[in-house]
């Protein structure tokens, strides 16, 4: 699987937020959203540096990184 082949193009991302609700700037938000053509995968960036570029996940990865899921 090629992550970073994938074009994100003009894909609409999610923003989804939580903890660290004692920052000054208020809480902490990313961006999330399925990468087109690449079954299982998705793009995560920050939401506050959104021109900084995506990280890029297959499905395991992230269920790996998600201890509820175990």
């Amino acid at each position: 699987m090629e992550l970073y082949g994938g074009y994100l193009g003009d894909v609409s991302f999610s923003r989804t937020c939580g903890g660290n609700r004692h920052e000054e700037e208020g809480e902490s938000c990313v961006l999330i959203v399925s990468i087109p053509g690449i079954e299982g995968a998705d793009a995560l960036r920050d939401s506050k540096a959104s021109d900084v570029g995506a990280v890029r996940f297959g499905g395991a990865e992230l269920r790996a990184a998600d201890p509820s899921t175990s």
